[in-house]
């Protein structure tokens, strides 16, 4: 997010981290340009080269992709970001991708049902599971 989301930041950061601490062997990474004093034990990527990827393919296309395709600029890459993140795929057993605007630990969670559920959706062949919102790509 940008400027108008660093007041989510730090509750993010809180539940990302426990929910971390619940899974055990889990990797914090954030997608930012900009590193968190909330988030100091995170990984932070800034795919500087998807960026620009991202802002060549919307030039390209500006105008055909349609009402919520977010001619938007800074919105469309991020969200075009979030395709890019489902990559990592090939380097993680399973990604868990949360928007800003998440409470990961809004329910409590413990390792057995995190476990029971991770290696249920591993064994599926399942490519990912998701719930939209107004802006999913």
């Amino acid at each position: 997010g940008g400027h108008g989301y660093a007041c989510a930041i730090p509750l993010w950061c809180q539940g990302a981290s426990r929910l971390a601490s619940v899974i055990g062997d889990a990797e914090l990474l954030i997608l930012s340009p900009k590193v968190s004093e909330d988030c100091p034990n995170a990984r932070y990527l800034q795919p500087a080269r998807t960026i620009q990827a991202a802002q060549s393919y919307l030039h390209r296309h500006e105008g055909r992709l349609g009402r919520n395709s977010g001619q938007r600029g800074a919105f469309a890459v991020s969200n075009l970001l979030k395709v890019a993140f489902l990559s990592l795929g090939s380097t993680y057993e399973l990604l868990l991708y949360a928007d800003l605007d998440i409470d990961l630990m809004a329910r409590p969670l413990d390792a057995a049902t995190w476990r029971s559920g991770a290696e249920a959706l591993l064994r599926s062949s399942a490519l990912f599971v998701s719930l939209f919102d107004h802006a999913s790509p």
